[in-house]
């Protein structure tokens, strides 16, 4: 029998007196589970935090196993492995969460000294001989990113999520589509009684919604692209929204 692949530790967030460990994916409403989690986990939300201050651990210091110390880590992974740990995460349709970080990091993404504008946009523009200012097509992003054999050198933002999940066992899985039925599930492993924000939680927020965009973006070679670079993906999807 193959044994569990563990999962992304930078994504486990570790409730340790609930025996509970919420498993977030970027691109799967993952600013309003941090959201959620630090309300629900018994903190007030600071009175000035900016949706940019979610992600910044001195802002919300979450439990992120990511950055706990090796001997915390190696605890998890063994109260983890054997079974002790209830792990639960939520996933999203693979070609609406894919378009989302294309439309966010690359195409429409405005920081300049974020890694996407130095590093990640940069790379792919050599790649086609594209412009500085020249943003790369669906389809040239998906077949940069398709190229990287080794997917763990793909970004957390479009990586599949199957490698973020690993296989610990006894995964509680929902759809995106049922995100309130998911909270409410959280809310009884941790004790709590929290509504799951809303998106304008912290006030007005850009959005780029990928849904009413699929038309738009994917063509034939498009969808043939992700449906293989994201097999694994739509397979867990199906299965919990047949």
């Amino acid at each position: 029998m193959q044994a569990p692949m563990q999962p992304s530790l930078e994504h486990c967030i570790w409730f340790r007196d609930q025996a509970f460990v919420f498993i977030y994916l970027p691109k799967v409403a993952c600013t309003s589970w941090k959201l959620f989690l630090w309300q629900a986990s018994g903190h007030s939300l600071p009175p000035d935090l900016q949706y940019r201050d979610v992600h910044d651990a001195s802002r919300l210091n979450l439990p992120y196993v990511g950055q706990m110390p090796a001997t915390q880590q190696q605890d998890f992974l063994k109260e983890l492995a054997a079974n002790r740990i209830k792990a639960a995460a939520v996933i999203r349709e693979p070609r609406s969460r894919v378009l989302s970080a294309y439309l966010d990091k690359i195409l429409l993404h405005s920081n300049p000294q974020s890694k996407f504008s130095r590093t990640v946009l940069p790379a792919i523009q050599r790649v086609y001989a594209l412009k500085p200012g020249e943003r790369p097509s669906f389809e040239q992003f998906l077949r940069w990113n398709q190229s990287h054999v080794d997917r763990r050198q793909w970004n957390p933002h479009w990586r599949p999520m199957v490698d973020l999940l690993g296989t610990p066992q006894g995964l509680e899985l929902w759809p995106m589509e049922r995100i309130d039925a998911a909270a409410q599930s959280v809310n009884q492993h941790l004790g709590s009684q929290v509504a799951f924000p809303q998106r304008q939680a912290l006030g007005p927020r850009l959005t780029h919604n990928s849904q009413a965009k699929l038309d738009q973006f994917y063509g034939p070679s498009e969808l043939k692209l992700v449906e293989e670079m994201y097999r694994d993906d739509f397979k867990l999807h199906a299965g919990l929204v047949a």
